[in-house]
């Protein structure tokens, strides 16, 4: 069996060899998000909401100390954000594009990821929760670690929005997803 007491102690091999698991302290803890934020009562989502006021500070500034980058991302239909839009908001309608962009070439640093679309209900938080399942996968043999820690939706989307701060809008104008003149294209995607 052994021949020496010393063989039941020293392991064989290499004991510096790596193992297929990361060691847990090499696993970043999860962040707390900075941003104050709730989560609607009638859904079963895990993505948090921001209010119109916490948004307008965002885009004041009040939060830019925390954060290197930050992205609003408007998931309306293409005629929607440029019939108004955001300012500052840039148009990803398509989830698996926008992830191929977050994830082919991650951005550095400490980024917040703001989604909306008309009303916030359905197309906001569709994509920000496969953004969020895309940033599961990346980093699955490192969890809980994400790229993209701080993801947060627009509560009322750009509706709610428009109707108090137009004068934050580029154009200052508000086209409606089932707008007449773009029924078709509406219709192509429905």
């Amino acid at each position: 069996m052994f021949e020496s007491a010393g063989d039941v102690i020293k392991p064989k091999g290499d004991v510096n060899a790596p193992s297929g698991l990361q060691s847990v302290l090499d696993v970043e803890e999860a962040a707390e998000p900075v941003l104050p934020h709730f989560f609607p009562d009638e859904q079963n989502d895990s993505i948090p909401r921001l209010s119109r006021d916490t948004f307008l500070d965002i885009l004041d500034g009040k939060y830019n100390e925390h954060y290197d980058n930050k992205l609003i991302i408007d998931c309306r239909f293409e005629y929607e954000y440029d019939g108004g839009h955001v300012d500052g908001a840039i148009n990803y309608n398509d989830k698996e594009l926008l992830a191929s962009h977050l994830f082919n070439s991650p951005l550095e640093g400490r980024t917040l990821l703001l989604f909306h679309c008309e009303y916030s209900v359905h197309r906001a938080p569709l994509m920000a929760r496969h953004i969020r399942a895309q940033d599961r996968t990346v980093n699955a043999e490192c969890y809980p670690r994400l790229n993209y820690p701080e993801v947060y939706i627009l509560e009322g989307g750009y509706s709610g929005f428009f109707a108090e701060h137009r004068q934050r809008c580029y154009p200052q104008a508000y086209v409606e997803m089932d707008a007449a003149e773009h029924v078709r294209t509406y219709l192509r995607f429905w």
